[in-house]
C-alpha cells in the first residue's frame, strides 16, 4: 500500500512560552491553538481490524469526533476522544497519542473518515471547529509475507539479521547450528521461541503503524565459526509464512602479542641534542614525553597531549625484536631530562623511563 502522512488543517503555532492557560479561561499568550496529525505509516487503504493513531498537540482540552461512513453515508464506525492540553511550563513541545482499530464489519469498498475537533480558542469567540474529511478503501486484509531476510552483521558470537514484514500480526525465529537443523512448520516455530507482536513493532520509533515494515534483531550466544539456520515465521488470523537463511558466524581472531619493550639507552648525547635506541617487538608506535629535571609530575591530560610519536610500525617488530633510535632536538646544554618512551600496539603499551644530563658548550 501506498504510504501517506496526512495533517489535519490547522497551522501549529505553540510558541516558546511557558503557560498554556490561566484560571481564567483566558490564554496569557494569545489564541490557543490544537492540532492532530496521523502517524507516520497510517494510510486511507484499511482492512477491518487494522490499527491507526493519531498524534496532537494541544494547547487546550476539548473532545475529537472520528465517524467512518459507507458510499451510502451510512455510519460504519463512530468513536471519540479527550484531547489533554499541553502540560504547562513545558519550552518544546510535546505530544500525545490515540489509537483505535478499524472496526466495519464486513463491509468492504469506498467510505468517508470524518474528524472534527476544536483547533483554536480566543478570549471573546466562539472556539472555532476543524473538520478533516478524506475518501477511505477498505479492503480485504491480505496474506502475511516475508521478503528479504538476510544477516546485515556477524560477529563471533552475534548475528544481526533483518527482513521485511507485511500484514502479520506475530513474527517467530528461531536459530539452529546446520548440523542439527530439520525445516520446521510455523506451527512448530512459534512452539519452539518467543513471539514478536508486529502490530505493535516499531511504535517506539515511529513505525508502528507501516505495512510493511522492516523488522531487525539480534541473535547472541552463538558459537564462533559455525554455520547456523535462521528460520522466520510470521501469521495474521488466516495466513501464514516462513523464510530461512544460512549464516555462517566470524572466526575467533587471531591473539595480538603484548607488545615487549627490552631495552632503552643513550646513543648520543651532545649539549643540545640526545639520540636514543629503543629495543622493541609488537609494537605498532613508538612516542616519547619529556621533562626537565630527574622526575616528571605532569597531569595524565598533559602528559598524553605532549606525546611525541617518533615511529610507526612497518609490520617488522612483530616478525623478530628491532631496534628504534631517534633524535630529541633543541634542547639546553648541561641539563638533566626525564624522558618517558611509550611502546604501544591496539591493546597493550610498555614504558621505559631514563634520565639524561646534555653535554656541557665545550
Amino acid at each position: 500500500m501506498k504510504k501517506l502522512v496526512y495533517t489535519l488543517l490547522a497551522m501549529i503555532a505553540l510558541g516558546t512560552a511557558s503557560s498554556c492557560e490561566n484560571n481564567g479561561g483566558e490564554s496569557n499568550i494569545g489564541p490557543l491553538q490544537n492540532t492532530i496529525q496521523f502517524y507516520s505509516g497510517c494510510d486511507m487503504t484499511v482492512y477491518n481490524g487494522e490499527s491507526m493513531g493519531v498524534m496532537y498537540w494541544c494547547d487546550f482540552a476539548t473532545t475529537a469526533e472520528i465517524v467512518i461512513t459507507d458510499s451510502d453515508n451510512n455510519v460504519l464506525q463512530e468513536l471519540s476522544f479527550q484531547l489533554k492540553e499541553q502540560p504547562p511550563g513545558l519550552w518544546e513541545p510535546g505530544y500525545y497519542g490515540y489509537h483505535w482499530k478499524i472496526d466495519v464489519g464486513d463491509y468492504l469498498g469506498k467510505a468517508t473518515f470524518k474528524m472534527t475537533y476544536e483547533d483554536l480558542k480566543e478570549s471573546g469567540s466562539p472556539n472555532r471547529v476543524s473538520t478533516m474529511v478524506s475518501e477511505m478503501d477498505i479492503v480485504e486484509r491480505g496474506a502475511a509475507t516475508l521478503d528479504g531476510l538476510k544477516a546485515t552483521r556477524l560477529y563471533e558470537e552475534i548475528a544481526h539479521f533483518s527482513v521485511v514484514v507485511e500484514n502479520a500480526d506475530m513474527l517467530a525465529f528461531t536459530c539452529t547450528p546446520a548440523a542439527e537443523y530439520v525445516k520446521q512448520s510455523v506451527e512448530e516455530v512459534f512452539e519452539k521461541s518467543w513471539h514478536e507482536n508486529m502490530q505493535e513493532y516499531g511504535m517506539e520509533w515511529g513505525g508502528g503503524f507501516e505495512n510493511p515494515k522492516t523488522y531487525n534483531q539480534m541473535i547472541d550466544k552463538l558459537t564462533p565459526d559455525t554455520e547456523y539456520v535462521l528460520q522466520v515465521a510470521v501469521k495474521n488470523d488466516f495466513s501464514e509464512a516462513t523464510q530461512s537463511i544460512t549464516f555462517r558466524t566470524k572466526a575467533p581472531e587471531p591473539k595480538i602479542p603484548d607488545v615487549e619493550f627490552l631495552n632503552l639507552s643513550v646513543v648520543s648525547n651532545t649539549a643540545n641534542a640526545i639520540t636514543l635506541a629503543a629495543e622493541i617487538a609488537n609494537t605498532e608506535q613508538l612516542s616519547y614525553h619529556i621533562c626537565r629535571g630527574d622526575a616528571c609530575d605532569c597531569e595524565f591530560e598533559l602528559y598524553m597531549a605532549s606525546l611525541i610519536s617518533v615511529w610507526h610500525d612497518k609490520g617488522e617488530s612483530f616478525e623478530k625484536p628491532i631496534t628504534v633510535t631517534f633524535e630529541i632536538k633543541n634542547l639546553q646544554p648541561n641539563t638533566s631530562y626525564y624522558i618517558d618512551v611509550q611502546a604501544g600496539a591496539r591493546y597493550s603499551s610498555q614504558k621505559r623511563s631514563i634520565v639524561v644530563t646534555t653535554a656541557q658548550v665545550e
